[in-house]
């Protein structure tokens, strides 16, 4: 019962009207955006994919895990959460009300983020997708 409550909460959290500021933590983005500073993998960066998306993406932590919020050019905004293993980073990403969702899978090299990615929608696809510190 405590679950499903939570999700309960969980989703009606991440509808557009707020998304994704009303979303945990996403609401305290720039706070912890500024205090993983001398992390090597949070910052902003822009984008690029495999089918021609373009956009801005932010990387913040809290603890030990990894946040990021992308924006495409379009101004559709989604956000994901990560692990990082190595120096591969494994992020699960999500639209506004559940509209898809996805993984992508980043190699970290040379403060760039270079990686794959696919989604419920894509088919069995798999599309490239870099992101590059700004």
């Amino acid at each position: 019962m405590k679950k499903n409550i939570v999700l309960i909460l969980f989703l009606s959290s991440c509808t557009e009207a707020n998304f994704p500021y009303g979303v945990p933590p996403f609401e305290n983005q720039e706070k912890l955006l500024k205090e993983c500073a001398v992390d090597s993998i949070c910052g902003e960066y822009s984008y690029e994919t495999g089918i021609g998306e373009t956009g801005d993406a932010t990387i913040f932590k809290q603890k030990d895990t990894y946040y990021i919020h992308y924006t495409r050019d379009d101004d559709i905004e989604y956000i994901g959460i990560g692990v990082l293993s190595s120096n591969y980073l494994a992020i699960t990403y999500i639209y506004p009300g559940f509209s898809d969702v996805g993984t992508t899978h980043y190699e970290i090299k040379n403060g760039n983020l270079y990686g794959y990615w696919t989604c419920l929608e894509c088919d069995g696809q798999k599309i490239s997708e870099n992101l590059y510190r700004k």
